[in-house]
């Protein structure tokens, strides 16, 4: 401050501070360590700037008018604050936080051949790539069919049921690590299952393309074999027609010295039972199974 008078100037030795506005800034939207400048005035002596009420551990107060500060770890989408010497100013835009989630998903089934009424656990791995926590993780479109043993883990996480479509709420992933979110699922169909997943989080996610998995299950009905009279000198012998993977065998005795034959009757389709049909004689024969 300076006053003049007809004697002479004298000039204090403080400087006398007005209040701070700040008139704009840019950019308007970042991520962590992006480099904001603000514009107005009366920023000289300034001792704080915040975004969203968190201070910024690094800023330069380039003069009066100007200053440039890093968006600080942890800041959330709000108003910048600039604190100087005659008081405070407060913006009335936000400033938005362009938060990334890079999930990735993978699935892996095991067994990944099972029956009817089997259990088999199915692993699913959120991988969060990126270097901020994912927050607010969910997992649509899991198996339908869950069993009472299901468990879902990671954190806080839990399951969810909406009548045919479970999902789990795994929570927040840490940056840069993996999740694991176990399902016990149940069949009650035989045949193929086709189980997917796909992740989203609170954050916007620059690959979207990996997050989906999935995994297919084969669903077998148990390998039973029966075998009945057909004729009055031949016998019949079935087993479930999605046992695909399965061969016939046979041996005329049991003791384990004794090797197990392939069965060379090629089997007919019918009613969904793979069947041959075989000359009944005086001789003792075994069949089985075998995949």
């Amino acid at each position: 401050m300076k006053v003049t008078t007809p004697a002479g100037t004298a000039t204090s030795a403080a400087n006398f501070y007005a209040p701070p506005i700040i008139n704009g800034f840019t950019p308007s939207h970042g991520v962590v360590g992006t480099i904001v400048t603000l514009t107005g005035t009366n920023f000289l002596g300034a001792s704080a700037v915040q975004f969203n009420g968190l201070n910024a551990t690094s800023f330069t107060v380039v003069n009066n008018g100007s200053i440039q500060v890093s968006v600080p770890s942890g800041a959330q989408t709000g108003p910048i604050k600039v604190i100087a010497p005659a008081g405070s100013y407060t913006t009335v835009t936000d400033f938005v936080l362009d938060y990334r989630s890079d999930l990735a998903v993978t699935i892996t089934d095991a067994p990944d051949r099972s029956r009817r009424e089997q259990s088999r656990v199915h692993d699913l791995r959120p991988e969060q790539r990126g270097r901020t926590p994912a927050p607010s993780c969910v997992f649509n479109q899991l198996p339908a069919v869950l069993s009472d043993a299901q468990v879902c883990l990671y954190g806080p996480g839990r399951l969810r049921h909406e009548r045919k479509h479970p999902h789990c709420e795994p929570g927040t992933i840490p940056s840069v690590s993996v999740a694991s979110v176990t399902l016990t699922v149940t069949p009650t169909n035989i045949g193929t299952i086709y189980d997917s997943a796909n992740a989203v989080s609170g954050y916007i996610d620059p690959v979207s393309s990996n997050n989906f998995g999935s995994a297919v299950t084969i669903v077998e009905p148990l390998p039973l074999l029966s075998i009945s009279r057909a004729s009055n000198n031949q016998v019949r012998v079935s087993w479930a027609a999605g046992l695909s993977n399965y061969s016939l065998q046979y041996k005329n005795a049991l003791p384990t010295n004794n090797a197990w034959l392939s069965n060379s009757a090629v089997p007919v389709l019918t009613n969904n039972q793979n069947v041959i049909t075989e000359p009944a004689t005086n001789t003792r024969r075994f069949y089985r199974l075998i995949r």
